[in-house]
């Protein structure tokens, strides 16, 4: 298999077969920490491509769901050797691929959990956010603010996002400011995939049919233009430069601030949520 140059990846299915769902889940791509196009269409130094993915799902399929995009994306930026798996998500007919891996697997469904609690202990409040502009720089406050801009936060205030997102690091050799050389090193974000979540609750046996039908399709559609994004947008993709078994560290973050209501809060619980990168595991 080779994902950067080779053939195309597979893409999820639904009831069995590959589906021609045109109406995808609602994913929006673009260049740059917020979205920032440099000279030329070149994105900025040092700024991820960004891929937000607007997620609407019942809270009863909203674990599953999360779960599906999540080993869709590792699966797509993993680049790993190993041979894929392809999963039915539970009580959805829907069929992706992953990469077989317990870490990866614990990894994801720990941060789900933990998203998903989050979100339900704030779903009765509404919050806003502080309009501040967002700066960002390599390194791990870079790789948050990126995070956080990605989510439509430091923009003007609007009711609280809650957004899930992987970021996928380069090791690169860090600049040193001295007159003298250190060697060191530093992790910048290249690109970062961004899941909004929009919870819905099924009330009546009318509204469970209905909401698992409209999950099917809003999961098929963010499955199948991942595929489609992870396949086409590869350029920014950089060189693989050592053996391990997932050459690009990646991080799973999260708003998840008891005070996210607030610029500084919401900065607080992305950097309180990014834990080690998978190969620290």
């Amino acid at each position: 298999m080779d994902p950067i140059g080779g053939a195309a990846l597979p893409s999820p299915r639904i009831g069995g077969a590959q589906s021609a769902v045109t109406a995808y889940g609602g994913i929006s791509s673009s260049s740059g920490a917020g979205g920032g196009i440099g000279i030329g269409g070149i994105p900025p130094p040092d700024a991820p491509v960004v891929h937000t993915i607007d997620l609407t799902a019942d809270r009863y399929y909203l674990s599953n769901a999360l779960k599906a995009i999540l080993h869709s994306i590792i699966f797509h930026r993993g680049f790993v050797a190993t041979k894929p798996v392809e999963v039915t998500v539970d009580a959805l007919d829907v069929t992706y691929v992953k990469v077989e891996d317990p870490e990866v697997s614990k990894l994801i469904d720990e941060k789900v959990l933990v998203f998903i609690k989050s979100l339900e202990a704030h779903s009765s409040s509404s919050t806003s956010t502080a309009s501040s502009p967002i700066i960002g720089t390599p390194g791990a406050v870079g790789v948050v603010a990126a995070a956080a801009a990605a989510a439509g936060f430091g923009k003007a205030p609007a009711a609280a996002v809650h957004a899930i997102s992987v970021l996928f690091l380069e090791r690169r050799a860090k600049k040193s400011t001295y007159w003298f050389s250190v060697k060191s090193e530093e992790e910048v974000c290249w690109e970062q995939w961004t899941v909004r979540v929009s919870v819905t609750q099924a009330r009546t046996e009318r509204e469970q049919i209905e909401a698992r039908r409209a999950v099917e399709a809003n999961l098929l559609g963010c499955l199948l233009r991942l595929t489609q994004l992870a396949n086409e947008q590869k350029d920014h993709v950089p060189p693989i430069t050592n053996t391990d078994t997932y050459p690009f560290p990646f991080q799973i973050v999260f708003n998840s601030a008891p005070d996210a209501s607030t610029w500084g809060g919401l900065i607080k619980g992305l950097m309180s949520n990014t834990g080690p990168s998978v190969l620290g595991l």
